[in-house]
């Protein structure tokens, strides 16, 4: 499993092979200064300092200022493009993440909170690209400069170059132990913190009834024990990490230790000199340095693991399936043909095998009690749904043949629950599209929203979700905003629930004028516009039968007259 995910990471860099070519330019260059800065510090003190050679001196010093000049410069360079490399890969990250959630199914959002979903997706993100970002690349940059200087540990004295070497396993096991127990506590904070956002991001949208039914104490408490459970798991893994690095650093003064009692007796038995045990102290340090940063990387990445996995389980979410062919619809009908739809296979059908065609240019009300599927109905014509079986054509055409955005772009929607952009009031009606305005001026009469313009102004500031308006104003925007788009068919979701009778009036008048020739769905439980529609679609029990709506409207009158 750990497999495939580093091959995606791998497909995910592959676009970057200038950026990664430069920097192991740059590492390589370092690679080699750090190999020779030590030779040069040994030649100092062995030719320079102990034989009172002032040339030596003056040419050995130079070449150490020249050398680490070189590193600083190419350091800087590295930088720079582990920085950018870091910030494309992030930002293409950011990008592939929303055209994605633009196009994943919408049952993905059934059971997500908005909240927890983007902070778990930009924790992610951050996490994953992190693995170009300075840190690791300087860990990379200690792995060759490691290489450099276990040749040179050899070069100058092979028995402590040996004790160095058999020194690196014992560093690995001791960070394979505390990697393991870190993983499941990176897990288990992972799942925390993505349980207390979502509870977090429900709480904010709930907070008016929190109110209303003194839930404060009751909801402080939770998050009290919530952000306790997350306290106490992330401590876990501070102290986790903390112990692996103090044991890196303590293994490493052990080695140092060892390798003085080692040069004090070679220096004793052989020719191994002062500046030697100086050069080779340095190379030491460059070693078991780098082991540390390396396990610490490789610590790092096992830590990495569950956000890789995470974040490329939300990109592998199935998106909407859409055909290439365009659509058009200017005759024919809608049609519902053995239509059965569950919203999971254990649950009961919400409709069984219906039959339904709506003709074009007709006008549709559909009715039936609360809960009976009439969003569900609205959501299938959509397509934000599919159907278990059978299938819904529009035109003779099947809906699963037909390009989806094409096909939406044939629908008006007025929604229920109606989602007002952070933006101004006309771009919430035209949504970035050119209007004229006295086509705009005649449809904000249409819809009765002429004295809130007159008072505010077209470039009145709408809050997010439309917070700074009346239910029946957030209303006659959408009213307004399906009529801009001059599309063959209107979908209304209980379109006058919020109207005042003088607005449904203007709403029914439209059935007469701008939408005589439009088809026309409409979700309503009032009496008073059922008269005005062709048919009556009543939803029940699982079925969805076709009416005649002045039946059912003088059924009602009787009724109304007893």
């Amino acid at each position: 499993m750990n497999r495939i995910y580093l091959k995606k990471i791998l497909k995910l860099f592959s676009d970057y092979k200038r950026s990664v070519a430069f920097i192991i330019l740059y590492i390589m260059i370092l690679m080699v200064i750090n190999y020779f800065l030590p030779f040069f510090s040994r030649k100092l003190i062995d030719e320079g300092f102990i034989k009172a050679d002032r040339d030596c001196i003056i040419v050995s010093a130079l070449s150490i200022l020249a050398l680490n000049t070189a590193s600083i410069f190419i350091g800087i360079l590295r930088r720079r493009e582990a920085v950018k490399m870091n910030l494309s890969v992030k930002a293409k990250m950011q990008k592939e993440v929303f055209r994605h959630l633009l196009g994943v199914r919408i049952s993905y959002f059934t059971d997500k909170n908005a909240t927890s979903t983007y902070q778990c997706i930009d924790e992610d993100i951050n996490n994953i690209s992190s693995l170009v970002n300075d840190s690791t690349i300087s860990a990379v940059t200690a792995v060759f400069s490691a290489i450099a200087g276990g040749v040179a540990l050899f070069r100058i004295d092979w028995h402590l170059g040996l004790a160095v070497i058999l020194f690196t396993p014992l560093n690995i096991i001791c960070s394979e132990i505390f990697s393991r127990k870190n993983r499941d506590q990176i897990r288990q904070a992972i799942a925390l913190r993505r349980s207390y956002s979502s509870w977090y991001g429900e709480t904010i949208n709930g907070v008016r009834e929190i109110r209303l039914f003194g839930l404060q104490d009751r909801r402080t408490a939770r998050m009290e024990e919530m952000l306790e459970d997350i306290t106490d798991t992330s401590s876990r893994c501070s102290m986790l990490l903390t112990y692996n690095t103090q044991t890196q650093a303590f293994l490493t003064e052990v080695l140092k230790a060892l390798i003085y009692l080692l040069s004090a007796y070679f220096m004793i038995k052989s020719d191994l000199t002062v500046g030697s045990v100086v050069a080779f102290q340095a190379y030491m340090l460059m070693v078991s340095g780098s082991e540390a940063m390396v396990i610490g990387l490789v610590f790092s990445f096992i830590s990495l693991l569950p956000h890789i996995r995470r974040y490329y389980d939300f990109i592998d979410e199935p998106e909407e399936n859409s055909a290439e062919e365009g659509i058009r619809f200017s005759e024919g009908a809608i049609e519902f043909h053995d239509v059965s739809f569950a919203y999971n296979e254990k649950d009961e059908m919400v409709f069984s095998d219906i039959n339904i065609s709506i003709p074009y240019g007709s006008k549709t009300v559909v009715a039936g009690e609360n809960g009976a599927g009439k969003t569900t109905f609205l959501n299938l014509l959509l397509a934000l749904i599919e159907p278990v079986s059978g299938e819904i054509r529009i035109g003779g055409k099947p809906v699963t043949d037909v390009n989806l955005e094409e096909y939406r772009k044939l629908y008006s929607v007025v929604s229920q629950d109606i989602f007002l952009f952070h933006d101004t009031l006309r771009d919430n009606i035209c949504l970035g599209n050119d209007v004229p305005e006295e086509d705009l001026a005649e449809i904000i009469r249409n819809v009765n929203l002429e004295k809130f313009v007159q008072q505010h102004g077209l470039d009145h500031q709408i809050e997010l979700g439309g917070s700074n308006l009346s239910g029946g104003q957030k209303q006659k925007i959408a009213l307004a905003r399906a009529l801009v788009m001059k599309r063959p068919i209107l979908l209304f979701d209980e379109a006058t629930a919020n109207l005042d009778r003088i607005s449904v009036k203007s709403f029914i008048d439209l059935f007469d004028t701008k939408l005589k020739d439009t088809t026309v769905i409409c979700v309503s439980h009032s009496d008073e516009i059922i008269d005005h529609f062709d048919n009556r679609i009543v939803i029940s029990d699982g079925n969805a039968v076709m009416e005649k709506a002045a039946i059912q409207s003088s059924i009602s009158k009787e009724k109304n007259a007893v």
